[in-house]
């Protein structure tokens, strides 16, 4: 007999029950529900009805129509209705898009911040005065919502779905391709991406693993290599096909091991009562609160007098370059511009608003390292660069303050700060800054 199985993730988890990946999986598993795109926060909330041509994504092709499911799906709220409904054996869960898509909030409306598909739909263009939660740049507020939500999700699953057993996939950013000659190849994008989100995973996959019942499928990085040929395109999560057999098999050890556990009995209908009500409550409270972070932290056009730009550079010979280690920085405020890289290495730039920077870099290969603090890179409409003066308050490398003084940049008028390294050194870098203030002392 086939196991009935769901899915509520990523490719991670998702691409092991497809044919294209895994041939033969249906010998084994009968996939109910692929529950793509959505959030636990986004799905535990409210359904939002609207004109299904709205969210329509042209030419109409096959995966611009699997596109716009995936928006309807969530907007529907439709993945409680299906567990209920279709008494799956095993839920397989990844946490990707947990940390790499966030909630976008708006009307009071919670949905999951689709932002693939969604900047896609006539209906994105009818949504004004959003907001958006994302782990990435509100850490510890996301992580706050998430896991009130997750443990409400458990709990759906122990009153709706008791029978259900969680499989919980460790899925992580990968940075190795495996080429066609078997040689491996190192994607430095993505060792930056990676240190970024994977630490984001550990910390939302330890939780479910810490207080709830569920089969956990770990995750081998020294055997998991990508695809650059993936039929998805190319990316860090995009793994080579020994991968998903590999989680198939094991999804089929946990199905038979599972197939004879004992059937629980269902919850009877005042826990359900109760339930609703915990749910409703949460929503209520996430709305608030989202209200307030709207008001308080939506960026405006003033932000860019407090945008510090760091650039790096670890100078030797071509393969010279810098890792990010460590960081709290969501991935796009760290890039690899084309003019960073030379045959004397390649170097990161930095951007970011929040007024403090903790971050630790790596350097590959004996170097000089050197860093420029400086002001963001600001132009008219003629294309020519006016100054704006960031107040750098602090800066230090490895708990070692290097400014005496206040120092105030702009773009051309950088701090450039040099250091002697060695193969992978580990640079500790703090900074503080502040807008031009009447306090700043201007050289000029």
């Amino acid at each position: 007999m086939k196991t009935k199985v769901g899915c509520l993730g990523s490719c991670i988890s998702r691409d092991a029950f497809n044919s294209d990946f895994v041939h033969n999986y249906k010998d084994y598993f009968k996939m109910e529900i692929s529950a793509q795109r959505t959030l636990m926060i986004s799905f535990l909330n409210d359904p939002l009805i609207i004109n299904e041509e709205l969210i329509k994504i042209e030419p109409n092709t096959k995966r611009n129509r699997a596109k716009s499911h995936c928006i309807s799906y969530d907007l529907n709220k439709s993945f409680l209705k299906e567990m209920i409904e279709k008494n799956i054996d095993i839920l397989v869960i990844d946490n990707l898009l947990e940390v790499v898509l966030g909630i976008l909030y708006f009307d009071d409306h919670i949905i999951t911040n689709n932002r693939w598909h969604f900047p896609l739909t006539k209906f994105n263009d009818t949504i004004t005065d959003e907001f958006i939660l994302n782990i990435t740049e509100f850490p510890e507020e996301y992580f706050c919502i998430w896991s009130k939500y997750c443990d409400l999700f458990f709990k759906f699953l122990e009153i709706y779905c008791p029978n259900v057993k969680v499989v919980l996939v460790q899925g992580r950013l990968v940075d190795k391709i495996l080429k066609p000659d078997n040689t491996i190849k190192v994607d430095t994008v993505f060792t930056t991406k990676a240190n970024v989100i994977n630490p984001l995973l550990d910390k939302l996959d330890s939780y479910i693993i810490d207080n709830f019942d569920v089969e956990v499928i770990e995750f081998d990085f020294e055997k998991t290599f990508l695809d650059e040929n993936h039929i998805w395109g190319y990316s860090p999560v995009h793994y080579h096909k020994d991968y998903h057999y590999n989680l198939i098999e094991e999804v089929r050890t946990i199905a038979k091991n599972h197939l004879n556990d004992n059937k629980a009995i269902p919850t009877d209908e005042s826990e359900k009562e109760k339930f609703r009500k915990q749910v409703k409550k949460a929503n209520f409270e996430t709305k608030l609160f989202l209200k307030y972070m709207k008001k308080s932290n939506m960026p405006d056009a003033l932000s860019i007098y407090n945008r510090a730009r760091i650039d790096m550079k670890n100078f030797g010979n071509k393969d010279n370059r810098i890792e990010v280690v460590e960081t709290i920085l969501p991935p796009q405020r760290i890039t690899f511009p084309k003019w960073l890289k030379n045959e004397e290495g390649e170097g990161i730039m930095v951007r970011s608003e929040n007024g403090t920077l903790d971050m630790k870099i790596k350097c590959i290969n004996d170097g000089l390292l050197k860093i420029s603090i400086r002001g963001p890179d600001m132009r008219d409409k003629n294309k020519k660069r006016f100054p704006i003066y960031i107040d750098y308050t602090n800066f230090s490398i490895n708990s070692e303050p290097i400014l005496k003084n206040n120092v105030l940049v702009c773009h051309d008028t950088p701090y450039i700060f040099k250091k002697e390294v060695k193969d992978s050194e580990i640079i500790d870098i703090h900074l503080e800054w502040l807008p031009f203030n009447e306090s700043s002392v201007y050289n000029g």
